[in-house]
C-alpha cells in the first residue's frame, strides 16, 4: 500500500467513525430531551462523552445544528420515530414509507430538520446549512466561499492542495504563494488551477465551472479536458464539457446573495433558490421550461418566486409556510 492509499484508507476509516460518532450523539440528544431520562443515563451519557474525542465532538455539533429543534419536533413523538427519523438518509427514508403510522411521523419529523440542516453533510470537513454562506481560511492561504446546503472535504496530500466538493457551490480564491495545483474534485470531474479565482456549482449530473480572473483546466473522467479562459464558463458532466453562455460574474453571483440568471429555464431557477428555503419548493411539469432573466435575492427565495409570478404567468401556492407549488397561471 502507497502512501496516498494509506491516506485514502485512513481518512475514510476516520470519516466512518466520525459518522458513528455522530449517529449515537443524536439518539443520545434525542432521549435527553424526551422527558424519559434518568440520572444513571446521564450518567452514562457524560461516560459516552467523555470516552473518545470525537464523542464529544459530535455531541457540540449536534447541539449546534438541532439543539433547539430536538424538543419541539420530539413533543408528542415516540423517541424511537425521532432518532430514526434523524438519521434516515433519503434511501432509508424509502424503506419505511408506508411502515406503520410511526414510520410516517418518523419520515415527516426527518424531512423538516433535514431541510434546515443537510445531516447527511455532517461528516465534512466544511459545510452549511440552508439559507447560510461562510467564509474559511485554508492552512495555504486559499479561501473558500459555501452556499447554502454546500460541503467540501479538505484534499491536501503530497504534490496537489484542493478541496472535495461533495454537494452545492463553493468559490475558491486560489493563493498563488504555493506552487502546487490547487484542485477541485467532483466524483471524476477536477477543476485544476494555479491562481485567482473560481466558482463551482452541482446541479443534477452536471458540475457549473466560472473563471472569473485567471485560467482554469477542466478534465473528466474519460480524458477529455478544456482550457476555460477568464470570465468564461462551463459544465462539466460524466464524460464531457461544454461551454455555456452565462458570463462567470453572473454564474458567481451567488456569493453576494444574488441570483443572476439569463433566459434560464424555471426550473433550473428555484432549483438555486431551493437550499435558501427551509421547506419545499415543487414545480409543475408545464410551467418548468419557462424563460427566466433577472436578478433575485437569494436569501429571500419567497420574494424571488413572488417576482418571477409578476412578470411570468405563475401561479404561487403556499402551504402552513413549508411546502410551496409553483404552476402555470
Amino acid at each position: 500500500m502507497n502512501d496516498d492509499t494509506a491516506r485514502a484508507a485512513g481518512s475514510g476509516a476516520g470519516r466512518e467513525h466520525n459518522e458513528q460518532a455522530i449517529r449515537a450523539a443524536i439518539r443520545w440528544m434525542v432521549m435527553l430531551r424526551s422527558g424519559d431520562a434518568t440520572a444513571r443515563d446521564r450518567e452514562r451519557f457524560e461516560a459516552w462523552r467523555n470516552a473518545d474525542p470525537s464523542h464529544a465532538k459530535a455531541v457540540a455539533h449536534v447541539e449546534a445544528s438541532l439543539g433547539a429543534l430536538l424538543q419541539p419536533v420530539a413533543a408528542g413523538m415516540p423517541r424511537r420515530a425521532v432518532g430514526d427519523a434523524l438519521l434516515a438518509a433519503p434511501t432509508r427514508r424509502k424503506l419505511v414509507r408506508g411502515v406503520l403510522s410511526f414510520g410516517a411521523v418518523a419520515l415527516g419529523a426527518g424531512a423538516i430538520v433535514d431541510r434546515l440542516s443537510p445531516i447527511g453533510q455532517w461528516t465534512a470537513d466544511f459545510h452549511t446549512d440552508t439559507g447560510e454562506r461562510t467564509n474559511t481560511v485554508l492552512a495555504d492561504g486559499s479561501t473558500v466561499t459555501l452556499g447554502a446546503r454546500s460541503a467540501v472535504d479538505l484534499a491536501y496530500a503530497g504534490e496537489t492542495r484542493g478541496v472535495v466538493l461533495r454537494t452545492g457551490a463553493a468559490f475558491v480564491r486560489v493563493a498563488a504563494r504555493d506552487i502546487r495545483p490547487f484542485v477541485v474534485r467532483n466524483g471524476h470531474r477536477r477543476v485544476h488551477a494555479r491562481a485567482g479565482s473560481l466558482s463551482v456549482r452541482t446541479e443534477g449530473p452536471w458540475l457549473h465551472v466560472a473563471a472569473l480572473d485567471a485560467p482554469l483546466r477542466i478534465s473528466v473522467a474519460d480524458g477529455e479536458t478544456m482550457m476555460l479562459a477568464p470570465g468564461r464558463t462551463a459544465r462539466a458532466g460524466a464524460h464531457r464539457i461544454e461551454l455555456t453562455r452565462e458570463s462567470a460574474a453572473s454564474e458567481a453571483s451567488w456569493t453576494s446573495g444574488q441570483l443572476q440568471v439569463d433566459e434560464a429555464a424555471l426550473a433550473s431557477v428555484v432549483e438555486r433558490l431551493r437550499p435558501y428555503f427551509p421547506g419545499v419548493i415543487r414545480v409543475a411539469d408545464d410551467a418548468a421550461s419557462l424563460p427566466v432573466t433577472g436578478v433575485f435575492p437569494l436569501d429571500q427565495p419567497l420574494r424571488a418566486l413572488d417576482a418571477l409570478a409578476a412578470t411570468l404567468p405563475l401561479s404561487i401556492s403556499r402551504y402552513a409556510g413549508y411546502l410551496v407549488l409553483v404552476s402555470r397561471a
